[in-house]
């Protein structure tokens, strides 16, 4: 049989069992909020995807030849970007 130093304060066991349960709790938060950063990625990699073949099919539309560089203003207007 071990050796005891005593019996611990059955508040001290409470707390140290809150804080744990808390500390799982924050740990299961946190497991969902990386899940939805995960999907969050996942959704603006397609977006960008989208809007990539968007503006591919728009500068065909316009007849802007492959490999130049352009911009869309807020105007909705095509133009060229200098490098």
């Amino acid at each position: 049989m071990s050796e005891t130093f005593g019996d611990v304060a059955p508040e001290t066991v409470n707390a140290i069992a809150q804080m744990r349960e808390r500390a799982n709790l924050l740990l299961r938060e946190m497991g969902k909020m990386e899940f939805q950063k995960i999907q969050m990625s996942r959704e603006i990699g397609d977006l960008e995807n989208r809007t990539n073949g968007i503006l591919k099919m728009e500068a065909e539309r316009l007849e802007i030849p492959e490999g130049v560089t352009w911009s869309l203003t807020p105007e909705g207007k095509a133009i060229p970007v200098e490098e």
